[in-house]
């Protein structure tokens, strides 16, 4: 797809990134931090990212539940979700999940901001389910919808991508982000790509 070409190409010549895990301290910050909102957070260690893929191809690796005419596919969706990178990656993601308390897109993302975090973008939401197929039984929730906290304009409404685990199906979706809601719904996170110095 066209669209995704990357805005820094010198990228490729540089070597890939290591592996850096969050430590435990920064976990148990966020545990804190996502009580004291009624939430809950998930940590997926070391998952593997490719930034440079094709939108379509990063799609169907998720699995085979994804319809080949669903709206996500779209070249008006891909193209708003740039490759921040064209590199191969391993990172850890934070989910996060209102479990006590109603949640919302934008509670997210205040969170987010609070946890000293960034959204995790669509690829690695997508990542996630290509790589953790059975996240719905480690978490233990047969309903799922993780969602990549970065929005879209789709037919003049705000959306976002998101994963879904439903009965041991697998798919990829987009909705408005006024539906992200409900108690099965997570929000991926991740670290800074550049660190801030502490």
């Amino acid at each position: 797809m066209r669209c995704n070409t990357l805005t820094q190409p010198q990228e490729i010549m540089n070597p890939p990134p290591v592996y850096i895990p969050i430590d435990q301290d920064r976990i148990d910050q966020f545990t804190e931090l996502a009580a004291k909102t009624g939430a809950r957070i998930h940590v997926i260690r070391q998952v593997p990212v490719d930034q440079g893929c094709d939108w379509n191809t990063a799609i169907s690796l998720v699995g085979p539940h994804t319809p080949f005419n669903h709206c996500i596919r779209e070249v008006r969706v891909g193209c708003q979700y740039q490759c921040v990178s064209s590199r191969k990656e391993e990172t850890d993601i934070v989910l996060l999940n209102y479990c006590q308390v109603k949640g919302s897109f934008n509670r997210s993302i205040d969170w987010c901001k609070d946890a000293g975090l960034n959204a995790a973008n669509p690829r690695e939401v997508f990542a996630i389910g290509h790589q953790r197929p059975n996240l719905d039984r480690i978490i233990g929730q047969d309903l799922i919808y993780l969602a990549a906290p970065v929005k879209c304009s789709f037919n003049r409404y705000d959306c976002a991508c998101f994963v879904w685990w439903i009965h041991q199906e697998l798919g990829v979706s987009l909705d408005r982000v006024v539906e992200f809601s409900d108690p099965y719904v997570w929000f991926a996170f991740r670290e800074p790509r550049t660190k801030p110095v502490r």
